[in-house]
């Protein structure tokens, strides 16, 4: 069966915030709220500065897409790139090298299966911008190693436009869930969406979306994005399906040069050149960042330089001494007392020359005390390391080789 489910942005004015809190109402006097309450105020606020900005940047969705073998187990059946971003409140979408991203509705680049929009920013705005939702504290809980916040919401149907479409059958329904916030700043940590009122013609018995941030640095400012999604869907006779989307590749497109593939490498808006990075290349880079478990934290940036000259064909593509640069893409302290760390590298720079890095690792040449944690990922310029033991260190010595290209 062929279908999609699709969560969109509805577009309307946005009016005064409405909070509901239960018993007390937005017209309760103030020392009558609770004080958990009294902070959505400052989280909504937060949240519209993220959607003042966000209009201006794009990045790269990997859809690695599940579903059961014979035997039940859920098994990657695909992987989907795309590029996504935010014009006049509408998702757009492309495949991953197109020209231009103007493509509205994602289910052309479906194929078969599920696929959903409404990640980068339209869940989110429903939730935190206008003025539907209902909200209800719950609590605090330990989130990601950190002490979170963790209210409910409820989004009825006039403000809802979460959409599901199956074969050419479609419903809008209202829905729900949670947001956790980090217990200091009140930045938010993860939202989760659920739709309510599935419709029996779609065979769908529950659908559960959960979408994780975390903070990205472009151009020296810091941002609250997307970071990984993942959508459970449980159907009443194909059983469990899956879709897990990482958001990698940010950049600011209004400031920051695009990727050329091949050809002459055209003018950048400054007069610069990009550098042009043909498919296939080899690139040995030594890291050049000191991280020590005890200073570093998800969003900081790092860096690696190129060994020696990357070479295709006889020809000297991109001189020795270019630098790759990125940002810590996640740590995580594991059970049995290891870490494991994820580095994103998103732009290689020769000079004033610079250009997206899209490569897969092929090789690391780590220190002792750290592994390359898994061998198989979909995502691109993303090494995913772990510690033996509790202590965190890397520097000059780890060696990372990567090729150009993502087919």
């Amino acid at each position: 069966m062929i279908w999609n489910v699709a969560g969109l942005l509805v577009s309307r004015k946005i009016g005064r915030w409405l909070l509901a809190f239960g018993a007390a109402t937005a017209c309760a006097a103030q020392s009558e709220v609770p004080s958990e309450l009294r902070q959505l105020p400052r989280i909504k606020s937060q949240m519209a500065d993220y959607f003042s900005r966000i209009s201006n940047l794009t990045c790269i969705e990997t859809i690695e897409r599940f579903r059961p073998d014979q035997e039940g187990q859920l098994r990657k059946y695909d992987t989907i790139r795309l590029e996504v971003t935010l014009v006049n409140n509408r998702e757009l979408f492309s495949k991953l090298g197109a020209a231009k991203i103007e493509v509205s509705d994602v289910s052309e680049f479906n194929g078969g299966g599920a696929i959903e929009s409404g990640l980068f920013a339209a869940y989110a705005h429903g939730v935190f911008q206008e003025n539907w939702a209902t909200y209800h504290y719950a609590g605090e809980e330990m989130l990601r190693n950190r002490r979170a916040a963790r209210y409910n919401y409820e989004l009825p149907l006039p403000g809802s436009g979460y959409r599901i479409s199956i074969g050419g059958r479609q419903a809008v329904l209202p829905y729900s869930g949670s947001f956790w916030v980090d217990g200091k700043t009140l930045e938010v940590m993860r939202l989760t969406v659920h739709p309510n009122g599935l419709p029996r013609w779609s065979g769908i018995w529950n659908v559960q979306q959960t979408i994780d941030y975390a903070r990205v640095r472009l151009s020296g400012a810091d941002y609250r994005l997307p970071h990984r999604a993942e959508m459970t869907v449980l159907g009443m006779s194909w059983g469990q399906t899956q879709n897990v989307t990482e958001f990698t590749h940010w950049l600011r497109y209004a400031v920051e040069s695009a990727l050329v593939i091949e050809g002459e490498p055209p003018a950048t808006s400054k007069g610069e050149q990009a550098l042009d990075l043909p498919l296939g290349l080899e690139l040995a880079t030594r890291f050049d960042t000191e991280i020590s478990l005890e200073e570093a934290v998800e969003g900081d940036p790092i860096a690696a330089v190129l060994e020696r000259d990357a070479v295709l064909k006889g020809r000297r593509i991109v001189p020795a001494g270019a630098k790759l640069t990125g940002r810590i893409r996640a740590i995580e302290h594991l059970p049995s007392g290891d870490y494991r760390l994820s580095l994103e590298f998103a732009q290689l720079e020769s000079g004033a020359r610079k250009v997206r890095f899209l490569a897969r690792l092929t090789g690391v040449n780590s220190p002792s005390g750290v592994v390359r944690s898994k061998t198989d990922s979909s995502l691109l310029s993303v090494v995913d390391l772990r510690t033996r033991g509790s202590r965190l260190h890397l520097g000059r010595d780890l060696i990372l080789v990567w090729r150009t290209g993502w087919i």
